[in-house]
């Protein structure tokens, strides 16, 4: 299923408590259990009066019915993402440049094969941290 980046208006949203955010989360969840998984939250940032999230859903559409329908702040914009990288995962096209520097590795010993941090998440799938090279179907 697609990725998608949401931006929810959400007034002083840097100001609210921990308890609040975690309210918002708790409600958020909820949704997610209740809608048979039309739509999953994966991340969320919390800026000064805006939300933004990382959600994956058949639609751009859905998204926006599952936030009117369980009452979450309203979306300013929806964007499909068609392409994640990151330093990690452009460092082997760099070393193949002519003449470039070598990288520096910034992962962990303890970092899961593939991976290029040590954030220790787990998958949407249960599986662990595949930052870079997730091979999951739900998650990459």
């Amino acid at each position: 299923m697609p990725k998608f980046i949401t931006e929810h208006d959400m007034p002083d949203a840097g100001q609210k408590s921990l308890e609040e955010i975690v309210g918002i989360a708790h409600a958020a969840n909820a949704a997610v259990r209740d809608c048979a998984a039309a739509v999953q939250w994966q991340t969320a940032w919390v800026c000064n009066d805006t939300l933004f999230c990382i959600d994956i859903a058949d639609s751009k559409q859905a998204i926006y019915d599952f936030c009117e329908i369980y009452g979450l702040p309203p979306i300013k914009s929806c964007n499909q993402v068609r392409l994640t990288f990151d330093p990690a995962s452009v460092a082997s096209e760099l070393s193949e440049l002519p003449d470039a520097p070598e990288p520096e590795s910034q992962a962990s010993s303890d970092a899961p094969a593939g991976c290029g941090c040590d954030c220790g998440d787990e998958c949407a799938c249960g599986d662990s941290c595949q930052c870079v090279d997730c091979d999951c179907p739900i998650c990459g």
